[in-house]
């Protein structure tokens, strides 16, 4: 199910507030953090209709200010499991229903001041926040196109889960991004990025814009995926597939959750789920990252799956091969 999106300006900035009385609660200054993606276009004005912004943002963040000892290897840092600092992350989630992606900045970026030098700062209600300009987008995606581009397939299919539905909302995104934005050099690397991105995006995901090459139909009885991380080799259970406007409450019996996509503020089910397991991704998708820091089991990048798999229907996973068994 995709993510829903915010009602209004208020319910935007009600959760704007809500990011930043997270981190400040955690010690972290205006100036140490900073709001990215579709929120920080809206609080910028660059996007002016709140109604088609997702509630998903990533926040990045200087990791050496957080108030637990972090050194992060990966494109996201969490709270300690079990900690206040987690408990207040994942509540701050579902009462705002939204996915908070902390990115940490290396040290090497450090140097260059993404968060903290040219900072764009908003007033919210009174309160002072940092978003992610119009610059700095541009900016990053340029050098993610840059990393892609000299990127495997596989690579990118382990590291960046896309379907045609996300495709086409990331093209969207850039578009409605180029209406807003002034500056006619911001415009003109924009469209590149654009370019840059659909370039990369049909070379390591052929099957979506080719019906041809998709595999894994209703008719398949198995299925086969990557193994983010499991604790037993197999597991039997009932499915689950995810619908965002479902509020899930515990049952004596977990459920597996099945997910197209698993966007950050899916996390919430995490305790409720005996296996996660998603159409998309690799090994180092968000399913796969927070599955492995929540010790959850999980299966990604399993193809066919919501073509194959039903509410309520048996499964067992094989986790030593990466397979589903219908």
């Amino acid at each position: 199910m995709p993510l829903l999106t915010f009602k209004n300006k208020q319910d935007l900035e009600e959760s704007a507030l809500a990011i930043r009385s997270l981190l400040q609660g955690w010690g972290l200054q205006t100036g140490e953090w900073m709001i990215g993606k579709q929120m920080g276009f809206f609080l910028g004005g660059v996007i002016l209709n709140p109604k088609i912004i997702k509630r998903d943002t990533n926040v990045y963040i200087l990791y050496k200010k957080l108030p637990w000892p972090c050194q992060p290897e990966g494109r996201m840092v969490f709270p300690p499991k079990g900690s206040i600092y987690a408990k207040q992350y994942y509540e701050t989630q579902e009462k705002y229903q939204l996915g908070i992606d902390l990115m940490p900045i290396p040290d090497k970026q450090l140097k260059s001041g993404y968060i903290t030098q040219k900072k764009l700062l908003v007033n919210v209600a009174s309160q002072k926040i940092n978003i992610e300009s119009p610059a700095k987008f541009v900016e990053r995606e340029e050098i993610l196109a840059e990393f892609y581009q000299n990127r495997s397939n596989q690579e990118i299919r382990d590291f960046y889960y896309c379907d045609r539905t996300r495709y086409l909302g990331w093209t969207t995104l850039f578009k409605r991004v180029g209406v807003g934005l002034k500056s006619k050099s911001l415009i003109k690397r924009l469209a590149k990025v654009t370019t840059d991105y659909k370039s990369f995006i049909k070379r390591a995901y052929p099957e979506f814009f080719d019906k041809k090459l998709m595999h894994g139909g209703q008719n398949s009885k198995l299925l086969h995926g990557q193994i983010a991380y499991f604790k037993e080799a197999t597991l039997t259970g009932k499915v689950a597939i995810y619908d965002s406007k479902i509020k899930y409450q515990p049952t004596p019996e977990k459920s597996i959750f099945v997910f197209s996509h698993f966007y950050p503020a899916d996390t919430v089910v995490l305790p409720l789920a005996k296996a996660i397991v998603t159409q998309g991704g690799g090994l180092l998708c968000h399913a796969a990252i927070v599955t492995r820091e929540e010790q959850v089991p999980c299966l990604v990048g399993v193809c066919g799956l919501m073509r194959s798999i039903k509410n309520g229907q048996k499964i067992t996973i094989n986790f030593k091969e990466g397979t589903i068994k219908l």
